[in-house]
């Protein structure tokens, strides 16, 4: 916080995305500090203050990739319907090799940000209902495991620690 206020750091690897982000805020500017940065590499070398909200949303999840497989350019209603009969253990057992790389960095950035979190923390992740688990399926693997306690599980899901 700067005094009364909260301040907010968006991290993004894109500086077009950077750009649209400090044009839809601008009115909040002295609140968001922009920061161009992969957010692993930002988080572990992070010395700033401990964090209360560290929310994972890097890297999309290959949702139309996973769809095009099944004919989701043909026919997106039938591919999506496909998809959804599919279990979180088929599409890894399947597609495993297409989902990994955003679940593993998902993973790296929840533990990249943990050290920094505040004792009453929240981390919220995004893209955890898709199939094969989201981008968040390893890190929230690895929450149940360390006995976080999911808050809210949906397309977001969060989580905190009893």
């Amino acid at each position: 916080k700067r005094g009364n206020m909260i301040e907010i750091k968006k991290l993004d690897i894109s500086k077009e995305n950077l750009a649209m982000a400090k044009e839809l805020t601008k009115e909040y500017s002295d609140s968001i500090t922009l920061v161009n940065s992969d957010s692993v590499a930002y988080l572990n070398s992070y010395h700033g203050k401990q964090i209360d909200l560290l929310y994972l949303d890097s890297w999309d999840y290959p949702y139309g990739e996973l769809l095009d497989i099944y004919g989701g350019k043909i026919d997106i209603d039938k591919a999506i319907d496909i998809l959804k009969a599919l279990d979180d253990d088929e599409i890894i057992e399947r597609h495993g090799d297409i989902v990994a790389e955003c679940q593993k960095h998902c993973l790296k950035e929840l533990h990249a940000g943990l050290p920094h979190l505040s004792p009453n923390g929240i981390i919220l992740i995004d893209d955890g209902d898709l199939p094969g688990g989201g981008k968040a399926r390893l890190a929230k693997e690895w929450l149940i495991k360390h006995k976080y306690t999911c808050i809210l599980d949906q397309y977001q899901s969060l989580w905190i620690k009893w």
